[in-house]
């Protein structure tokens, strides 16, 4: 099947009600956020040492040395309405921009078939349970090798559950499982409510 440029017309022309859901759900978690927090912010110079600490000026997911052209924030629960990750220490981490757009594939899955959350199914990626034309499989043979992509992924996992056992907030867990049942019904509210107001305003114009 040949590619079809004009199709991203059709993408971009029906995602407006998601992008102001996914807004305001963004806005819920930030809020959410402020209410577990116990001391340490992401912002704060003792959770920016840690973090240096645990992975020095490497991307948690593929270990190669972060650029500053090439650097993101990355919330390993991503802070969206299937994840519903919090802005929290523990959850924050900067990585390269490749791994945080390749793991939102995952994000955006509602039912993960390879681990319980979006950032550990990333990094479970390691050709053993996946079909041979998996993106993200392909990713990482691309990034680590077919040899050592299994042991270097596991690595990976393992020091990020570590770093977020000493500094995920107490609370954050069920805050976020909490959020994740109720944060459907508010994304599809959300879109109704941004449909509706848009349509008030047009009909304001067109008075």
């Amino acid at each position: 099947m040949t590619f079809d440029p004009t199709q991203v017309l059709v993408i971009a022309s029906s995602r407006a009600k998601s992008d102001v859901a996914n807004k305001l759900v963004s806005m819920v978690l930030h809020k959410l956020s402020l209410e577990c927090l116990s001391g340490l912010t992401v912002r704060s110079q003792a959770y920016r040492m840690a973090v240096h600490q645990a992975f020095g000026d490497s991307c948690p997911y593929c270990g190669r040395r972060l650029e500053r052209n090439t650097t993101v924030a990355e919330h390993l629960d991503a802070m969206n309405r299937f994840r519903a990750g919090l802005h929290v220490p523990g959850n924050v981490l900067p990585a390269c921009k490749a791994c945080n757009s390749k793991k939102r594939r995952d994000d955006q899955q509602k039912d993960l078939r390879l681990a319980d959350s979006g950032w550990a199914n990333f990094l479970s990626h390691d050709g053993t349970k996946c079909s041979d034309d998996c993106p993200t499989c392909s990713y990482w043979v691309s990034v680590l090798g077919t040899e050592e992509r299994t042991e270097a992924l596991s690595r990976s996992r393992q020091r990020i559950e570590d770093f977020r056992v000493q500094y995920l907030p107490p609370l954050a867990p069920s805050m976020s499982a909490r959020a994740q049942v109720l944060l459907w019904d508010f994304y599809k509210e959300s879109q109704g409510a941004a449909a509706k107001m848009a349509s008030e305003v047009v009909a304001r114009v067109l008075r």
